[in-house]
């Protein structure tokens, strides 16, 4: 899919020459290429359509003819049914999840009834990705491993992981019944990291990725490399976990060095033997005369 978008001539299409699509759009199109699953991008206010491999066969033969052409136009059957969702999504930014909805498609000549479930889409984002590609975020803790949050209206267990040469990577716990087909992952290409969002997932759930490595081989089920919290051995599956927030107990102290005049304050430093007597901090401590005589480990260059 990615040769035939390079071929098509994008300048006749609502979207215009690629070399200018803006980041976001971009990004969206690499996750969506990126993906093993049927995946379709809906961009700007006349919904163009931007698809993967694994899309295509559900356009039956209205593929490749699809690609770069509104979606109320590719699927006209249908348009009074998706149309108003596609835009209250647009307009409110809310999301929209239709678990098993009933779709008369013409795909191949004759009307099919279809069932379809419209998921949750990405929780990282593209400065998410240009800072981790560069090896410079200074959070990632909070993009991998498991976090609770409220995504597009739901709240579940968003799930992040780093596995750049894998085939495909599902999340799976008592939640899904440790089936690796029923939660399987979203790539971002740019930065081999693996998420999901998994809506009604609370804390305390045991968790592990099925990772399918890159000859094809299932391996063994691995634990979250960035998870707050594991079962105690022998189990050794990962756990989701609450956001820790620690409880600062230096109100007393903060509230006096808010006020205190810093130069004015006593302070207390090394006072080294080896250092030169133009080179030393004031000691805070015993008197002079109390304290034992220090040999400098310093010759003169008399002594040389």
């Amino acid at each position: 899919m990615g040769e035939r978008m390079r071929a098509l001539d994008w300048r006749f299409t609502a979207l215009g020459p690629l070399e200018k699509w803006p980041q976001s759009l971009r990004s969206a199109v690499s996750i969506c290429l990126g993906s093993r699953f049927p995946m379709v991008v809906l961009w700007g206010p006349q919904l163009i359509m931007i698809y993967n491999d694994d899309y295509a066969p559900l356009l039956g033969d209205k593929h490749p003819w699809a690609l770069g052409r509104s979606i109320k136009e590719v699927w006209s059957e249908i348009a009074d049914v998706i149309t108003p969702l596609m835009e209250g999504v647009m307009k409110t930014g809310e999301a929209t999840w239709i678990p098993d909805g009933f779709l008369a498609l013409e795909r191949r000549g004759t009307s099919e009834e279809t069932y379809f479930s419209y998921s949750f889409g990405p929780v990282l984002g593209p400065m998410d990705d240009y800072y981790i590609a560069e090896g410079s975020h200074l959070r990632l803790f909070d993009k991998l491993g498991s976090h609770r949050i409220s995504h597009e209206g739901a709240s579940g267990m968003h799930f992040a992981v780093w596995a750049p040469n894998a085939k495909r990577v599902s999340v799976v716990g008592p939640f899904n019944d440790w089936d690796g087909r029923r939660h399987s992952m979203r790539l971002r290409q740019d930065t081999g990291i693996w998420e999901i969002f998994v809506p009604d997932v609370g804390e305390g759930q045991p968790y592990k990725y099925e990772i399918v490595g890159a000859q094809g081989v299932r391996l063994p089920l691995k634990a979250d490399p960035v998870a707050f919290r594991s079962e105690l051995r022998p189990a050794t599956a990962s756990v989701t976990a609450s956001p820790v927030h620690h409880e600062w107990g230096d109100d007393a102290h903060r509230a006096f060095w808010s006020k205190a005049d810093h130069r004015r304050q006593p302070m207390s430093c090394l006072d080294s033997a080896s250092a030169r007597p133009s080179m030393r901090c004031a000691f805070y401590g015993p008197p002079e005369s109390s304290r034992p005589k220090q040999r400098s480990r310093i010759r003169s260059r008399r002594s040389l």
